[in-house]
């Protein structure tokens, strides 16, 4: 028995990351749900990079963004079994992404939704028979990380460094 974490990857990398690092260390497997705009933007390689997640844990699908039922049946031909575990990521994607994943997962008995809001510190547990729950993250995101997980390229100048502790606690403050 395994536990997978899926994520529906979409251009806002950070809810994904952080969700990915909250819960990696209890991780056998990362399900990356795509497109191929997406992947065209190298979306799932960049939070694959920064999070540090092994070529081996990784698979990857491409699903469509417009379409339930196709994406439902693509879902379908992965090789998941009902014995594993799955923490589900709806934050990312379409609508109609996050509808699709919800739908098919919800055919396992070991699984977990989740939304995390942008820009709030917090991630929530969904649930069909009483209200979500709200927990705040223990991990922080690190300036560099949040430069990688963009694509934004950076160089790290030792004379800088100064410079670069006031940079960090600058983005603190921001993102706080």
């Amino acid at each position: 028995m395994s536990t997978f974490l899926v994520s529906i990857i979409s251009e806002q990398s950070a809810p994904n990351f952080l969700f990915i690092k909250e819960f990696q260390n209890q991780v056998d497997k990362f399900l990356f749900l795509t497109t191929d705009a997406m992947e065209k933007l190298n979306k799932t390689k960049q939070i694959c990079d920064a999070a540090n997640i092994d070529k081996e844990k990784r698979i990857k699908t491409n699903i469509n963004e417009d379409f339930l039922e196709q994406s439902i049946n693509k879902l379908g031909k992965l090789p998941l079994s009902s014995d594993n575990h799955y923490l589900v990521n709806l934050t990312g994607g379409t609508k109609m992404m996050a509808i699709a994943v919800w739908r098919f997962f919800h055919q396992f008995k070991n699984v977990r939704f989740f939304y995390v809001p942008l820009n709030k510190g917090v991630y929530n547990e969904l649930f069909d028979d009483k209200p979500a729950q709200t927990q705040h993250f223990t991990y922080n995101i690190s300036l560099e990380e949040y430069l990688k997980i963009y694509d934004i390229r950076f160089e790290c100048q030792p004379l800088l460094c100064r410079s670069a502790k006031i940079a960090e606690d600058i983005f603190n403050d921001v993102k706080a």
